[in-house]
């Protein structure tokens, strides 16, 4: 049972990765803000990728730096770790707080720069947007599959000082935060906030070798 989760994590991770990239390729003519500002980002993105294919194919430590500069902007990391990590979040010290989003943020930018790379090619279709009672904006698209149907994906963008940042991907009804959430869970039940921080450390040095 174990296997089979993991492997169904792995498959939601990997087509969160694509989701990123491929972002509206396609979009409609009337964007909103969060889609605008989405739409150039990702588009620079894979501009970039496709010129530098040969230099990011050789040299990692490069494809990262650009992930870092174009890309993470966009996101807001305090928000997503706050929420990853779930009521816990109000029990660590302001360091601890500073350390897992860090930590966080290292391990998805170690952990899917290579997969955002490998699916640069990859086409999005944004089917709708909409506004929640909080004031996050939704994006729904769909992302075009070789191998069968599309697939449906969200962003959740949230404002940050006038600045729309993406704080959550849904693929498949499944929630990129709501899936970490349960390891972060289970790791501060066994070993407290410090057990989590040394978990994603380890993870993001073995990420390094």
């Amino acid at each position: 049972m174990r296997s089979k989760m993991n492997h169904f994590k792995i498959m939601i991770q990997l087509l969160v990765c694509c989701s990123f990239l491929s972002f509206v390729v396609h979009a409609q003519q009337n964007e909103n803000e969060p889609t605008a500002i989405t739409h150039q980002t990702v588009n620079d993105v894979i501009t970039d990728m496709r010129a530098n294919e040969a230099l990011y194919s050789s040299d990692n430590t490069k494809l990262i730096a650009m992930v870092e500069q174009r890309l993470l902007p966009r996101f807001n990391f305090n928000v997503m770790t706050q929420l990853a990590v779930g009521r816990p979040w109000n029990q660590a010290s302001a360091e601890q707080k500073t350390t897992l989003q860090n930590e966080f943020r290292t391990l998805l930018v170690r952990t899917y720069s290579n997969v955002l790379f490998s699916k640069r090619n990859e086409t999005t279709t944004i089917k709708s947007s909409n506004t929640t009672a909080q004031g996050d904006v939704n994006i729904d698209m769909e992302v075009s599959s070789s191998a069968g149907e599309p697939v449906k994906l969200a962003l959740r963008m949230r404002a940050d000082n006038g600045d729309w940042k993406v704080i959550d991907v849904t693929v498949g009804g499944v929630s990129l935060i709501v899936s970490y959430r349960t390891s972060f869970t289970s790791e501060i039940s066994k070993s407290g906030i410090d057990g989590l921080v040394a978990s994603l450390a380890e993870k993001n040095r073995k990420n390094m070798e």
